[in-house]
């Protein structure tokens, strides 16, 4: 059997056969394409078309490694900040979605911000009782188990900022909450832009680090 010998500039063969596949929304030929130039040229260039033919497939998922790899390139570029967003509010990932947002180029702020509000009022109309169901579990996160205290709080960026402000608040100071999630849970509101003040309970001897106003009880 003879050697296999790759095609010289094999990845730029491939980004040309994805591109075309994409413009012809051919995108289960164009990701296939786009996956091996990326694994040859693991560039923002190839990330920045991968991801919208991996929406197009509703695989979002698996399209958030790449923004996260790239997110400084995407959030500098505004097409790729849109496709950010794509991405984040197909999930839908509002913690995520709100974090972005101080980070993008100030002109693009207020329409990204107006996109995020308008997708999670939609959300809601669509999906209110399974919104109000998960905002209910993870109000209450004391009265599960350590383990799955964990699993639930990778759930909050399924609600939308109001809801997962008011979940998230009331389990800072209730001990049966794991300090861990206690902290992850500050961390989530911080990272969302949340400024009311609020009160976390702190584990014996530790001091908690408190990126908003916050006090220690």
């Amino acid at each position: 059997m003879g050697k296999i010998v790759p095609l010289p500039d094999n990845a730029s063969r491939h980004i040309e056969i994805g591109k075309q596949a994409l413009a012809n929304q051919n995108y289960a030929s164009a990701a296939a394409h786009l996956d091996k130039a990326f694994a040859e040229a693991p560039t923002y260039v190839v990330a920045r078309l991968l991801v919208p033919a991996l929406n197009a497939l509703h695989q979002e998922h698996a399209a958030l490694p790449y923004l996260s790899r790239f997110m400084a390139d995407f959030v500098a570029d505004p097409a790729g900040s849109a496709v950010v967003f794509d991405t984040l509010l197909a999930l839908p990932d509002y913690r995520f979605a709100w974090a972005v947002l101080p980070h993008l180029p100030e002109a693009q702020q207020a329409a990204m911000k107006t996109r995020v509000i308008d997708a999670e009022v939609a959300d809601r109309t669509a999906h209110g009782p399974a919104i109000t169901e998960l905002a209910k579990r993870l109000r209450h996160l004391g009265g599960f188990a350590p383990h799955e205290q964990e699993e639930l709080i990778n759930s909050l960026g399924r609600l939308p900022r109001r809801e997962l402000i008011a979940a998230a608040s009331g389990n800072l100071v209730d001990p049966d909450v794991h300090p861990a999630v206690r902290i992850s849970l500050l961390d989530a509101l911080t990272a969302i832009g949340a400024t009311e003040p609020v009160t976390i309970l702190a584990t014996p001897g530790s001091k908690p680090s408190c990126p908003m106003r916050c006090q220690a009880s």
